[in-house]
């Protein structure tokens, strides 16, 4: 009876299903340009409602936020923190280093995503008066949509986890992490 049901609704709307279907394939086969966006007054932006993403910056929005890392658990010099850091990202499967300043110790890197042909774009900025690394992890490209769900497809914590396997690595802590 559910393929007698299925044939019904196919017979009944074969342009709707194709176009839904021609639709999820341009979405999921399209690649975008490199979204990394950098600090903005010393900050990276937040991260919007619908977007794969988690950000020290998105502090309104608790299910995008991860609070800033400290390197003082394991040292208290901040050029030896910044080589770690470098080091622990180059050394990640699949990683490919975008940009390093050297200068304003801000790295971007990028990772495959979640949804294939997604690109991940990962922002590390090591501030050292703070002695704190700001970070920003998200998903290029619009959210993906997969009808008749109101919710964009998610990345089932990739980005967070991701970001929170480079801390441990590293032995850092959390900003009001126990």
């Amino acid at each position: 009876n559910t393929n007698t049901n299925n044939n019904r609704i196919q017979a009944r709307f074969p342009n709707t299903i194709r176009a839904l279907a021609l639709a999820l394939a341009l979405v999921l086969t399209q690649t975008h340009p490199a979204q990394a966006t950098g600090l903005i007054n010393n900050r990276f932006p937040e991260c919007k409602a619908d977007q794969n993403c988690v950000s020290t910056s998105s502090i309104r929005n608790p299910s995008k936020f991860m609070a800033p890392w400290t390197y003082l658990p394991q040292t208290s010099d901040a050029n030896i923190a910044w080589d770690s850091l470098k080091h622990a990202i180059k050394e990640l499967p699949e990683c490919t280093i975008v940009e390093l300043d050297e200068t304003t110790r801000y790295i971007h890197a990028e990772f495959p995503a979640f949804l294939p042909n997604r690109i991940d774009d990962v922002e590390f900025r090591l501030n050292e008066k703070e002695e704190l690394v700001f970070f920003k992890s998200a998903t290029r490209g619009d959210p993906v949509y997969v009808y008749p769900i109101i919710q964009p497809v998610g990345d089932f914590g990739k980005n967070q986890k991701r970001l929170e396997a480079i801390r441990q690595d590293l032995g850092w802590g959390e900003i009001g992490g126990i």
